[in-house]
């Protein structure tokens, strides 16, 4: 667009001034958030005059209100919050309007045009709250820094109870009207208050990007699959607890603002203006009346969101684009430093430097004194800090803005701040992050992950950190590139002054497609060519005028394909009648196939493609996926171009959140208010289309193009690789014609872009002349386009027209396209061709009859004309249904037409004016943009061919699974640990849910063991820690992987030999032994009896460390360790959960994948390690002993337990393991220990239901238990089993047809070879995990538990004769021997296959390690005695 001025008038201009607005400033970022506030007071005083030869249809203009009075209402905020938003206020006031700034703090620098209120108490409240006594870094070093979110919500409720008792407020509100409300997002509801007294109009303004709570108070997707919430800054790839958390929050925020904290305010708000009856606030009802929301934030800075219209962003609307020179003391300082350039600090205005700790500011001092560049501070303390280094000026307040965009600036350190961010970015600067609240967590996380600057913690931040960032930034090139690159992509935008691409080769390709769809294109074909582009045309149709500038193609195999496929003999009425119509999309579908197979073996195409190059290729995207044959071949960009609404299957192509539960798809048409049934057809529609593309069209449409153009590897077509490479999504839609659709930024609407404005010329003399003669009475225009031939209705239908058309007063113009009847009516005209835009644009039309085509649609609604509309096929009944639903037209239906009927609906279109009112408010919104559609579409375009590729515009959610996408992995969890949590009468109707679920999963893992191998590996077992029995759990699996395969080494206190297999290397060494031995050397049952069994349990913490001491002081001087563990490198290292710290130290040092394994139920300490969900109210914990059912206290200790372990583990052993990580391996810092742990590949469990509670695990733990029950068996001795096959009852030996019992310690293994044969148990627990075992038994009643402190004779007597008669107790041991042993893939295979998953780098879906403490509900206990405890029989 050219510059140009603008001369604005206003008679009522309130003070009297004539403006003069140069169209530059009209067009910056703040100039459309004016545009778009103004949009509120259309048709009023002001106006600017700009013509354009389009503006007749698309109004583009500037309409003000006349001195409308808004109120800015920015009670809860900081001052950055008036920063954001103060270009705004401004421009607003300079348009004439009377501006109020309602906020907690006076102004710096007031501006004469704004009024300003800020009440004492409002200023108290808030000195109190973010006062000089707020540390934020005191907070975030405490870890409460994500309570602040919660206590801004509090704090906004406290604010509207004391503003609402404020008679200075109350004065100030009910003294003043307001036309608008500008609303701070921030917990500000309290202003809702005010425009429900003065009815006045609202509008949001987002200070950052749209806050969590925004998507379910005002209706659209919260994309929480893959956009994390702004309070926990997950990081991009969320893991499952991650999405559920995350999936959650919005609900949360939700449910707490409407039930919680909305009570207190209307309460407040009706108190306090005297609201009573009909007059108090429903504060929902004010919220849905929100006319926009402004929100600060750009696709740049932020996540690719799909938005509804309603949302504009405006980021970086309080830039200053012109760099104004720094002061002078800054500047000379900075001249020292022309040769190094200089870095600017700055931690906003609500993080206080000052008042961190001295060794903080410490370590800020000594690592940029290392450094040969300056270092421009905003120190906001009043003295000079001591010890500043000599390259370091400080001053308490600077132009940031100006300082950014020095040319000699190298980086930018900053808090996160939005506005700080924005402007680095806009100035290309790179930054190092240090986030200490609020969003700045989501910010440092985003720009982390870009790669155009480094996240870093104030919290522990060591020298060596900072002086690594610094270096980084200042030599490393790719953080400024990067920089750059996003620096361009913000800056660049519609309202800005747009770059210009050179000339470049752009196909458009619309092979498949009805004359319209060129009609709709066209426009802007030839724009394009006017600019210098070199544009070819490829389609079925040759041109009616052909334009010279653009090269037309059109394959003669191509139009004889298109005229059998939708010529003459194609009559769609009939169709219609007999109810194919919608058939026909998934016959464009297969007619999409066909085409391309015709196209891809006709040697004429094939030669015009590859004799020519493009540098972009436009698609029309209805089933024209052929055209990306020309894509892959010249390796183009290319963007689509949709002739229509967005179609269905775009959403899954795109990775787009469908939102079917109120937006029907388009090749259904269902009411807005769609039934259960309705919703559910509309939510499989979508994935209907995508299964069928990508199994069925995809591959054959692959198979054409790769034989037509000789692609072969990676050369060759792969439909959905290349569909993430779309730049852009040009959409003929606007939601005044459709939906208010939530749409990513790579979406762009540019419907009505083939409008022009009527020139008179194309009209017949005879049609001119009889529109002219119809007066007031007027005339109705017939038309049923291009492809619908109504002169091939059958007789009733034409003659229900006819008889109709006869018995109206009206006249009426109709477009036939055959032979005229000789019934016609002496008050129709009709020809075969009509200047469509010509007709609706005159005076004297009263109505439009037609087929609801979606371009029909357009030219009536901007030229404000009512419709009654025919659907006949495709998106027909779509835009009907739409149409009727808003009301400015009637839908009716052609088949069975009668002539009452269409004489009643022509009488109502005409007499009623509630057409025509609704249709001059669509029409009104439908022109009324920021910028001409035809302007946008090239603006785009050319964006395109400048711009670099860019992953940034489109949705991460293509990345995702389409039922990850939808969330139903979450929900379905959740459910799935509901009922998990149900009455366990009982336990096995939930066990077999497990044991199906359990199928399901080794039937999908089996499909996948048998698709890929994994031979050769080296593996070690690193069993440095644990018993015999640990070795023994774990040893048939490194049995397996040795056979199949893989060579593996054992490290572990106890040897096995002989070994057989000459794959495993069975290491013992003598000083492990030794250390073991003296660890168990006490005698377990003395222990018990004195009531020291779990002082085990309390050394654990302390013995990790002391066993990763002595196995670093060894590693050295042993032989065997020093072969197997120093000399040696790996694949994979399985570690043993027993003292893994020694194994995790090792694993990073060798840089090694590791997993963990487990010998036996979960360590106390890995619930919060790993985030699982701590099931203390039902679960007892390892170490601990509790009776059945557990009483109140028992919780209570059981929850504390875990805790306790964790913070003991994080405060004494982690700290250890780290030193002597330091030592060991010579290393100045080491990770977080917490961290290292958390690197864990997988978790495999010596556990599975049978012998285990039905425990909450996620993915990320495998149940492997019981492996050595599948081993072959071996013979007994023979004097052994001569013994018991001479037995008269039996003898307690496991797999013994005559066994009857087995009297154990309760060891897991041995639990489990007994569960496995159904044998019933006496139990006898001592140390360890026994008395959890032991309660296992208690609960499933399948054998008698013993205490081996004060056992005698009369008890051990009575049990062994329990279970020996007892059929309840011996029934339960068998069935659930019969589901413990049936599994589809054995332990041994589940191992395998599990361990070859992580030596294939198989990425596998962790837990949520920030959630330390996510319970699930309570287990309902049963209150029956135990003898009534039958297990039901697996079904």
């Amino acid at each position: 667009m050219k510059d140009m001025n603008i001369v604005a008038y206003s008679v009522n201009h309130p003070r009297g001034i004539r403006t003069v607005v140069d169209i530059k400033d009209q067009m910056s970022t703040s100039g459309f958030a004016s545009e778009m506030c103004q949009g509120i007071f259309l048709g009023t005083g002001f106006s600017c005059l700009q013509k354009t030869s389009r503006d007749e249809i698309i109004d583009t203009q500037w309409r003000s209100g006349d001195g409308a009075k808004i109120l800015f209402y920015f009670g809860l905020s900081t001052y950055s919050h008036r920063i954001s938003v103060w270009p705004l206020v401004e421009k607003l006031a300079f348009l004439g309007h009377e501006v109020t700034f309602f906020a907690s703090f006076p102004p710096k620098k007031p501006n004469i045009n704004v009024t300003e209120f800020s009440p004492i108490s409002l200023q108290r409240l808030m000195e109190k709250s973010h006062g000089p006594g707020s540390d934020l870094i005191q907070k975030r070093a405490e870890g409460n820094h994500l309570s602040l979110w919660d206590d801004v919500l509090e704090l906004g409720a406290t604010m509207c109870e004391v503003l609402m008792a404020d008679q200075e407020y109350l004065n100030f509100v009910t003294n003043h009207t307001f036309d608008l409300v500008v609303i701070d997002a921030l917990h500000n509801e309290c202003a809702y208050g005010v425009a429900h007294y003065q009815n006045s109009k609202i509008i949001i303004f987002d200070t950052t990007h749209p806050f969590q709570w925004q998507a379910d108070i005002f209706g659209y997707a919260a994309e929480t699959s893959w956009i994390p919430d702004l309070a926990v800054a997950y990081p991009q790839d969320m893991n499952f607890f991650q999405r559920l958390v995350n999936t959650w929050r919005p609900l949360m925020w939700y449910f707490r603002k409407v039930f919680l904290i909305y009570p207190r305010l209307e309460a407040a708000i009706n108190k306090g203006f005297g609201l009573k009856d009909n007059s108090i606030i429903q504060l929902r009802d004010v919220e849905s009346r929100t006319g926009l929301i402004l929100t600060n934030t750009h696709f740049s800075i932020d996540y690719a969101r799909s938005l509804p219209p309603f949302v504009v962003p405006v980021g970086g609307m309080h830039i200053n684009t012109v760099i104004n020179p720094l002061p002078e003391e800054i500047q000379e300082f900075i001249g020292k430093y022309k040769d190094t350039g200089f870095v600017y600090i700055s931690f906003g205005t609500a993080t206080q430097i000052s008042k961190a700790k001295p060794e903080v500011r410490k370590v800020f001092f000594n690592a940029v004194r290392k450094f040969k560049v300056g270092f421009v501070w905003k120190w906001e303390g009043d003295a000079v800090p001591e010890g500043l280094p000599s390259n370091v000026i400080t001053a308490k307040w600077l132009p940031q803005s100006d300082v950014l965009g020095h040319p000699n600036i190298k980086g930018f350190i900053t808090h996160g701040g939005l506005l700080s961010t924005e402007e680095a970015t806009y100035h290309g600067v790179p930054l190092i992050i240090f986030p200490f609240f609020a969003e700045q967590d989501y910010n440092a996380e985003k720009i982390h992950r870009v790669g155009n600057g480094i996240r870093l913690e104030f919290v522990g931040l060591t020298e060596q950190q900072l002086t690594e960032a610094l270096a980084a930034i200042l030599t490393n090139p790719k953080y400024d590139q990067k920089m750059k690159e996003i620096s361009v992509l913000f800056k660049d935008q519609p309202s800005s002054k747009a770059l210009r691409a050179d000339d470049c080769l752009l196909p458009q390709l619309l092979p498949l497609s009805t004359y319209s769809h060129r009609i709709v294109v066209w426009p802007y074909v030839e724009k394009l060519a006017s600019l210098g582009h070199n544009v070819t045309f490829l389609s079925a149709f040759p041109p009616k005028n052909p334009n010279p500038n653009v090269t037309e193609f059109h394959p003669q195999v191509l139009q004889n394909f298109m005229f059998k496929a939708f010529g003459s003999e194609s009559d769609i009425i009939k169709i219609r009648a007999r109810g194919k119509h919608p058939d026909m999309w998934k016959d464009l579908e297969n007619i999409g196939m066909d085409m391309c197979d015709v196209l891809m073996k006709d040697p004429h195409y094939v030669d015009f493609i590859q004799s020519k190059h493009f540098d972009l290729v436009v698609i029309d995207p209805l089933h024209n996926e052929c055209a990306y044959g020309v894509v892959q071949y010249h390796k183009s960009k290319f963007v689509i171009f949709g002739t229509s609404h967005p179609a269905m299957w775009l959403w899954e192509m795109f990775g787009i959140q469908p939102e079917t539960s109120w937006i029907p798809d388009m090749a259904v048409a269902y009411p807005q208010e769609m039934s259960f049934v309705e919703r559910f057809a509309n939510t499989l529609i979508p994935l209907w289309w995508y299964f069928g593309k990508i199994f069925f069209m995809y591959p054959r449409i692959e198979a054409a193009v790769n034989e037509g153009f000789n692609l072969h590897g990676k050369d060759r077509l792969r439909i959905r690789d290349l569909e993430q490479n779309t730049s852009l999504v040009f959409s003929n839609s606007h939601f005044s014609v459709d939906y208010a659709r939530s749409l990513p930024p790579m979406f762009v609407l540019v419907a009505g872009l083939h409008l022009t404005p009527p020139s008179g010329k194309n009209v017949p003399t005879k049609i001119q002349k009889f529109m002219d003669e119809t007066g007031e009475d007027g005339f109705i225009y017939v038309s049923f386009g291009s492809a619908i031939q109504i002169s091939k209705a059958s007789p009733d239908i034409k003659q229900a027209f006819f008889r109709a058309f006869g018995n109206s007063t009206t006249r009426f113009i109709w477009k036939w396209d055959g032979p005229v009847p000789s019934e016609k009516p002496h008050n129709v005209i009709t020809e075969s061709w009509l200047p469509q835009a010509e007709i609706l644009a005159h005076p004297n039309i009263k109505a439009f009859i037609n087929h609801g085509g979606l371009l029909g649609t357009e030219e009536a609604i901007a030229n404000e004309v009512p419709m009654i509309s025919f659907p006949v096929f495709a998106e027909q009944d779509y835009n009907a249904e739409r149409m009727h639903q808003v009301g400015y037209g009637i839908r009716m239906e052609i088949i069975g037409l009668k002539q009452h009927i269409l004489e009643n609906a022509i009488q109502e279109i005409l007499t009623n004016p509630s057409y025509k009112i609704k249709m001059r408010e669509i029409s009104r919104r439908f022109k009324d943009r920021p910028n001409d559609p035809l302007d946008t579409a090239i603006w785009w375009t050319e964006y395109v061919l400048r711009s670099p590729r860019t992953p940034l515009m489109m949705p991460l959610g293509i990345h995702q699974n389409w039922f990850i996408r939808r969330g139903l992995d979450v929900w379905g969890k959740q459910f799935s640990l509901f009922l998990s949590t149900q009455r366990v009468t009982s336990t096995i109707p939930v066990w077999s849910l497990i044991w199906s679920a359990d199928k399901y999963i080794s039937e999908v893992s089996k499909i996948s063991y048998n698709t890929f191998e994994v031979h050769g590996a080296k593996i070690l077992f690193f069993y440095a820690g644990g018993t015999y029995s640990h070795k023994n759990g774990i040893w048939p699996l490194v049995t397996a992987l040795a056979d199949r395969g893989h060579d593996v080494t054992l490290i572990s206190p106890f040897s096995r030999q002989p070994t057989v297999n000459s794959r495993v290397n069975d290491l013992a060494p003598k000083f492990l032994n030794e250390a073991m031995e003296n660890v168990l050397k006490t005698d377990k049952l003395e222990d018990r009896q004195n009531g020291v069994e779990n002082e085990l349990w309390s050394k654990v913490p302390s013995m990790g460390p002391k066993f990763c001491r002595l196995i670093a002081e060894n590693s050295k001087n042993d032989t065997i360790l020093n072969a197997a563990l120093v000399n040696s490198t790996y694949d994979l290292m399985i570690i043993n959960c027993a003292l893994a710290e020694c194994g995790i130290m090792w694993a990073h040092y060798k840089k090694t994948r590791f997993m963990l394994a487990v010998s036996t139920s979960i360590f106390p300490w890995l619930y919060d390690v790993y985030g699982l969900p701590i099931e203390s109210s039902w679960l007892p914990d390892l170490a601990l002993q509790f009776n059945y059912p557990m009483g109140i206290y028992d919780r209570i200790k059981n929850y504390l337990w875990t805790l306790h372990f964790y913070y003991r583990r994080k405060t004494e052993t982690y700290p250890e393991v780290e030193k002597l990580m330091m030592e060991t391996f010579d290393l100045k810092t080491v990770p977080d220990f917490l961290d290292l742990e958390r690197e864990a590949s997988l978790v495999l469990m010596n556990t599975f239901p049978g012998t285990e509670f039905a425990r909450a695990l996620p993915p990320f733990f495998v149940q492997i238990g019981g492996m050595q029950c599948w081993l072959p068996k071996k013979p007994l001795p023979t004097e052994l089993q001569s013994y018991m096959d001479s037995a008269e009852e039996g003898m307690e030996i496991l797999g013994h047809p005559k066994i009857l019992a087995y009297i154990t310690h309760c060891g897991l293994n041995s639990i489990m070879e007994a569960t496995y044969q159904g044998v019933p148990l006496i139990g006898m627990p001592l140390f360890g995990d026994q008395d959890y075992n032991a309660y296992h038994i208690r609960v499933y009643n399948m054998g008698i538990i013993l205490e081996a402190r004060d056992l005698t004779v009369e008890e051990m007597r009575s049990a062994i004769s329990q279970v020996s008669t007892n059929k309840l107790i011996r029934g339960n041991a068998v069935k659930i021997s019969k589901m413990f042993k049936d599994r589809q893939l054995s332990p041994i295979e589940a191992g395998v296959f599990w361990t070859d998953s992580c030596i294939h780098n198989l990425h596998l879906l962790q837990v949520d390690q920030q959630a330390s403490t996510i319970c699930s509900s309570e287990w309902e206990k049963t209150t029956l005695p135990r003898q009534e405890r039958e297990i039901v029989p697996k079904p």
